[in-house]
């Protein structure tokens, strides 16, 4: 599933010296779909290296697929702005590990480069919409994301493409 819908841009967005442009991965989307499937928030077995966001929502307040993807996106994003959060210094910490910061983070972590997402269908009345990412961050004790002007510490064979490092390479 490759949603066309956009999120509104925020502030936390392209605020890092060094973010990468993601890249959408059909592998993660595969293992994202495994996890939907099973109808359930609970958080499932992923793949080494992938952290996951899954949310559920009701087919009345989502009715079709894309809106549901888009409705848990904007749930996790929002989380920063809900929740008492990484600070100035954007670190995450042991007390957000348990938290719904840990969406967002998962969502802003500056070293992700791809991610892949997966919405269920035959669930009943609910949808499970999951986004897998990869490499994960939250790593307890590591910053977020590093503040500073978008592009100013983009790595040898990168350019800077609407205020984020993509590689030349285009992987």
């Amino acid at each position: 599933m490759r949603p066309s819908a956009k999120l509104p841009r925020t502030n936390f967005e392209g605020s890092e010296p060094e973010q990468h442009k993601r890249r959408y991965n059909c592998s993660l989307e595969t293992s994202a779909k495994a996890a939907v499937d099973r109808c359930s928030t609970i958080y499932s077995n992923v793949p080494f290296g992938v952290q996951q966001n899954i949310y559920a929502i009701s087919r009345s307040r989502a009715r079709f697929r894309v809106d549901a993807i888009v409705e848990a996106a904007k749930t996790w994003w929002s989380q920063v702005k809900l929740v008492p959060g990484v600070g100035m210094r954007v670190t995450y910490k042991e007390k957000h590990q348990h938290s719904s910061i840990s969406w967002f983070t998962r969502m802003a972590w500056a070293t992700t480069r791809t991610l892949g997402c997966a919405v269920s269908q035959n669930c009943g009345n609910t949808w499970y919409a999951a986004c897998h990412y990869y490499p994960g961050g939250n790593i307890v004790g590591n910053v977020v994301y590093r503040t500073g002007m978008p592009c100013s510490d983009c790595p040898y064979g990168y350019f800077c493409s609407i205020g984020l490092c993509e590689s030349t390479s285009g992987i």
